[in-house]
């Protein structure tokens, strides 16, 4: 007996690829069986049992793989190495079919999850949504049931696993199981629940059908990563218990509740029979015709996702702000008027402010420095209020950092590093700025400048240092027009330098090309398509991408990308306790096309409040944050501890890449900043008023944490590259950097990239920029694993103003350590 006869069977499939006498069953007894009915006869003991602990009534899906085509089946003997440290070739024909399909997907233990099985080895490999062990996660589970499922593999998106699902609310879900966190898109097209679901052998669309009167065809758009509904056929009795597609893709079937089997061209999904020969439940056993995972499901599964690394458990202060310089130390400082901090200023010393609002004579630091290469802290003393300011370095490595809360809205405060270990501290220029600059955006200049844009309030903005012409205040009519009354959604707005000098700046859910100089508007870029604003409070974040192609014909192109944030209404909703779920698209622009428009993008995770960084090898890092609500004391939800890394290079529908999960809530009031090494150091989350540490949903955070990128993984030591160049470098120089590699080295996937450290606050990476360095001459060699190539500086300011950058190697995407360079 395959499975006790008092819980019966839900499924049995069947694939050449398991082998032509093979069979899977699927009982309602929680188990998997694979069976050979070879020699006239079932076996009596199945070749493998796999013991799932799923009691429900959806039925497994192997998965199925386009006909047309043989990219899946590609590189199937390195993608057996990978797994089994075996060829295929060194095992018989039929033990190597049968690994080769090795996956099933089957409703999980917890009703709302679907799982993968490897049949190889009888162990749950993946779940859908992914998430810590004993937890509840509500993406699913507030849909019911996963009523049933589809695995496939889609050329389209080069070979990795998809996953379809439906629910009992009569939704539908698609995955990529590169990020299990959340599914690609979600539909609703039944308002009953979808007990049925057939993948077309093209994979290109499908088929489902449920417990309404409805049967829809859709087709799975791979450019945006969603359903689109191709036709809707009404039935006149509710219930669809089973639906199959059949191979050539011109016919479909579906079996009713009412004993009907109709079939209906697929392609046009006009009706072509009903069937009357049954009276009883009818459910279709969808044919099955398999593959196997090609190498990069293995490479999905195996590769390095990141690492976290605790650094410091408390540095005393809640890491509100954060700039990195040069020589490797990093300034950290929260706000000074909700009390005592939990770190002494040293020797005894006070602070002493009548204004403070909470305290005051305060003997406690709210600024730090981090020495990166020795991990200490050491308190500074900062006098005024810095709460929610902003900041840039100048091009001799000093921080000008501005504006605040109370007495600190107009103050101008100084930090020079000390470059040999000394005491250096802040110094602090009162009324350095015209008006109170309070969640307002500051921007390094090409002539040492500083513009500081907006704030609350603040349709305008001014200059730092001043002339005796830019002695004022200038009226920003932009401001005025993205301010949502009452809510904002404009302020930290962001800023980026364009190619051509002129500043893209993007508030709520526009964005103008500015002419600072004489302060005209040179371009109106299009409004993003949804038009839901990304600026603080809603705080999506933002970043320029990577420049290329710097001398190379054709001009350099200039694209951004700014993503999550919260939908329009969110920040009223939270305000009454009623928490808005995240958004989760990304639009990216060209701001230097002829013609630029939006193109949105679907993220892993809906995010707010998260930190988007440029990592060395010119991806991008979006970590922290919020899937609900909006930025403000208490007022966001459910934390994303999932960092993505965003691949610009990669193919639309594949530029997502989910990480390891981080262990603490970064919300409102965390940063993240690049540091020299590649590590991305993470602090912050104080969604209080004050420090609060117990009796709470998400206590501060006064920890340090580094995430290491999965380029930093021991196993890429062979390809990275150890750097030597210049100390400084001057505009259009060429010059030659030397570097070694322990390993072969590929001359073609060498690269220069050069990188300004960010001023981080409020997910706003401001002045942040990576160049990806002309090659004048490809890689040569210059000793034992010593290599040498010869590359050119950004010929002009606009490309990078004057300042300290960190400048890498980077080897088949294995970044080097970086070193400081003074670009002159």
């Amino acid at each position: 007996m395959a499975h006790t006869a008092a819980h019966g069977i839900i499924c049995v499939a069947a694939s050449p690829l398991i082998g032509e006498d093979k069979v899977i069953s699927q009982g309602r007894d929680g188990t998997v069986k694979c069976w050979d009915f070879g020699d006239g006869g079932l076996s009596r003991t199945p070749l493998f049992s796999i013991k799932t602990n799923s009691y429900h009534f959806c039925k497994l899906s192997l998965v199925k793989k386009p006909l047309h085509g043989q990219r899946q089946t590609e590189g199937i003997e390195n993608f057996q190495d990978a797994i089994h440290g075996e060829t295929a070739a060194q095992e018989s024909q039929d033990n190597a079919q049968i690994k080769e399909m090795k996956y099933v997907a089957i409703a999980g233990e917890q009703s709302s999850v679907v799982e993968l099985w490897d049949l190889a080895t009888s162990k749950k490999c993946l779940q859908l949504p992914d998430f810590p062990s004993g937890s509840v996660n509500p993406l699913t589970k507030e849909r019911g049931m996963c009523m049933a499922v589809q695995a496939f593999l889609s050329s389209e998106y080069q070979g990795y696993l998809n996953v379809l699902t439906s629910y009992e609310d009569g939704s539908m879900a698609w995955w990529d199981i590169r990020n299990p966190g959340a599914p690609l898109t979600t539909v609703k097209f039944h308002s009953e629940p979808v007990l049925s679901l057939s993948v077309d052998w093209s994979c290109g669309g499908g088929l489902s059908g449920g417990a309404d009167e409805k049967i829809v065809m859709f087709t799975l758009d791979y450019g945006s990563g969603s359903f689109l509904a191709k036709k809707e056929i009404t039935l006149e009795q509710p219930g669809i218990a089973g639906v199959s597609i059949r191979p050539d893709g011109k016919i479909a079937a579906v079996a009713g509740w009412d004993y009907r089997l109709r079939v209906y061209n697929y392609r046009k999904g006009n009706p072509l029979a009903i069937l009357k020969y049954h009276h009883a439940t009818l459910v279709i056993a969808l044919p099955i015709l398999q593959t196997t995972f090609c190498r990069n499901f293995a490479a999905a599964a195996a590769a390095p996702k990141g690492k976290w690394t605790l650094l410091q458990p408390s540095i005393g202060i809640s890491a509100m702000h954060m700039q990195l310089l040069y020589p490797d130390t990093v300034v950290i400082f929260d706000r000074t008027d909700f009390g005592p901090s939990n770190i002494s200023l040293p020797a005894g010393k006070c602070r002493h402010d009548p204004l403070d609002l909470a305290l005051k004579a305060d003997c406690t630091a709210h600024s730090v420095e981090y020495n990166v290469l020795h991990n200490t802290i050491r308190p500074l003393n900062v006098l005024t209020n810095t709460w929610c300011s902003s900041g840039s370095v100048a091009p001799d490595g000093t921080l000008y950092q501005t504006g605040g809360s109370n007495d600190g809205e107009r103050v101008v405060r100084v930090f020079n590093p000390c470059k040999f270990g000394g005491l250096c501290d802040w110094k602090e220029i009162n009324n350095g700025l015209l008006v109170k600059r309070w969640y307002a955006t500051n921007h390094a200049l090409p002539d040492g400048r500083q513009i500081i844009i907006g704030g609350r309030a603040e349709f305008n903005y001014e200059f730092f240092p001043k002339t005796r012409a830019t002695n004022k205040v200038f009226d920003f009519k932009f401001l005025r027009d993205t301010n949502d009354p009452g809510i904002e959604n404009n302020l930290y707005p962001l800023v980026v330098q364009n190619v051509d000098g002129n500043l893209f700046i993007f508030a709520n859910n526009r964005a103008i090309l500015f002419n600072y100089n004489n302060g005209a508007v040179v371009k109106t870029y299009p409004t993003l398509p949804d038009g839901n604003p990304r600026s603080y409070p809603s705080t999506g974040s933002g970043v320029l991408l990577p420049l290329k192609n710097l001398q190379g014909p054709g001009g350099i192109q200039a694209e951004v990308l700014v993503c999550g944030g919260a939908p329009k209404g969110a920040f009223a909703a939270a305000s009454k306790g009623v928490f808005v779920g995240a958004l989760k698209t990304c639009g990216r622009i060209s701001i230097t096309a002829r013609n630029p428009r939006w193109v949105m993008e679907t993220m892993p995770f809906a995010r707010l409040m998260g930190d988007m960084i440029l990592l060395p090898n010119g991806k991008v890092l979006i970590i922290n944050g919020a899937a609900r609500g909006v930025a403000g004391w208490e007022l966001g939800r459910d934390p994303v501890l999932t960092p993505v890394i965003y691949k610009p290079d990669a193919a639309f529908g594949a530029r997502f890449e989910v990480q390891t999960p981080a262990t603490r809530p970064r919300m409102y009031h965390s940063t993240a900043i690049l540091l020299r090494d590649g590590r991305v150091l993470v602090g912050g989350s104080n969604p209080h008023s004050g420090y609060v540490f117990v009796n709470t949903l998400y206590p501060t955070d006064l920890s340090l944490e580094a995430f290491s990128p999965p380029y930093l993984d021991r196993s890429f030591d062979l390809l990275r590259p150890q750097i030597i160049a210049p100390s400084f470098i001057r505009y259009g120089q060429k010059f030659v950097v030397s570097f070694k590699v322990n390993g072969p080295v590929k001359a073609n996937l060498v690269t220069v990239t050069m990188v300004s450290p960010s001023f981080a606050t409020h997910s706003m990476s401001m002045n942040h920029r990576l160049l990806v360095l002309s090659t004048i001459q490809g890689v040569k060699p210059a000793g034992k694993l010593a290599y040498q190539m010869t590359v050119s500086a950004p010929i002009n300011t606009n490309l990078a103003i004057p300042g300290y950058y960190l400048l890498f190697v980077v080897h088949q995407d294995i970044p080097s350590v970086g070193i400081w360079v003074q670009l002159k």
